[in-house]
């Protein structure tokens, strides 16, 4: 059935990448979609801000304010609930769990979403995207595959910072 489906592909499955493949999914197109979520490192999800680090740092934003959904403003409070029943609006959470949240928001997603829309997750470095021509696929190029998108989304988060080169004296 999916071999017609039209190709989305999300580079990037840090906080951006998974929220949108996430409302991809709760808020399906009608044709037949592949779904394609592209991320480099192992850990679909969490992105560099919400990655497991050896320190609890804590979101500098009270949960309230942090669901993954306009629609479902308590979605995190409910979810935290679940996990730590005093947990309130006002609670600031460790950014782990906070990742943790995101992916769980991501596979209930999936569990939800209909049978002609699927989501693969493909870990690797995309290293170039070359548009076939003006209006049609793009060809996404990563370690050696390639994929055919109708669609490429980059979700690519914040690049590094950059390094100064200040002279020496």
């Amino acid at each position: 059935m999916l071999s017609s489906a039209r190709t989305i592909v999300v580079v990037g499955g840090g906080f951006s990448g998974t929220v949108l493949a996430a409302n991809l999914l709760r808020h399906p197109p009608l044709a037949p979609t592949r779904l394609i979520l592209m991320e480099r490192s192992k850990q679909f999800c969490c992105g560099v801000a919400y990655a497991p680090q050896t320190h609890s740092y804590v979101l500098n934003v009270p949960a309230a304010r942090m669901s993954a959904s306009s629609a479902e403003p308590d979605d995190l409070i409910e979810y935290l609930r679940r996990r730590e029943p005093h947990a309130s609006g006002a609670s600031y959470v460790s950014r782990q769990l906070y990742g943790e949240y995101l992916a769980d928001y991501l596979r209930l997603a999936e569990e939800a979403a209909p049978p002609h829309v699927r989501l693969e997750r493909v870990t690797c470095e995309v290293t170039s995207l070359r548009p076939l021509d003006r209006y049609g696929p793009v060809l996404v190029c990563a370690g050696g595959r390639q994929w055919l998108a109708d669609q490429v989304v980059l979700a690519c988060g914040d690049p590094p910072p950059a390094v100064s080169h200040t002279p020496s004296r």
